[in-house]
């Protein structure tokens, strides 16, 4: 078994360690609206969200809520883009809040990913982040990304 080192917030001496650890996430994907009849064809707007908890005893995060929106073939000749956004919110444990005063950090994101070859994709991302590692002494954080996908 491994072991979870509690997170110290200085009410109790350290040190106590935990023989388990667990978790319970959920997350769906659903296209809402085809944008054409074939059978093949995966254009389209779907939707997806993300929830996850865990003790906080043991874990920095206690809960994590996320959702967004994609839609692959924004353009007629761009039939394997896809564009989307997405928000994520990151609650943490009381531990971290009394020790640190850190609460919460959420993720508003934008993206659009680029079929530039059939094995290379480009995917520029950007991302404003609220009270980033959850301070509340930082108001926010942008951050401009790029990926690139090679497949062989």
């Amino acid at each position: 078994l491994s072991r979870a080192p509690e997170l110290e917030d200085g009410s109790h001496p350290p040190g106590r360690t935990f023989t388990n650890n667990r978790g319970l996430y959920f997350t769906f994907d659903q296209m809402l609206y085809k944008a054409s009849a074939g059978e093949d064809d995966d254009r389209g707007l779907s939707i997806f969200g993300q929830f996850g908890r865990a003790p906080g005893d043991r874990n920095e995060a206690r809960a994590y809520y996320g959702g967004g929106v994609t839609y692959k073939g924004p353009f007629p000749s761009r039939n394997d883009d896809v564009v989307g956004i997405f928000i994520g919110h990151t609650d943490f444990s009381g531990r971290l809040k009394r020790s640190h005063g850190l609460r919460h950090e959420t993720v508003l994101e934008a993206t659009y990913s680029i079929q530039v070859t059939p094995f290379i994709r480009l995917q520029p991302d950007f991302q404003h982040i609220l009270r980033p590692g959850g301070d509340p002494r930082h108001d926010s954080a942008t951050v401009l990304g790029l990926r690139c996908e090679i497949r062989f």
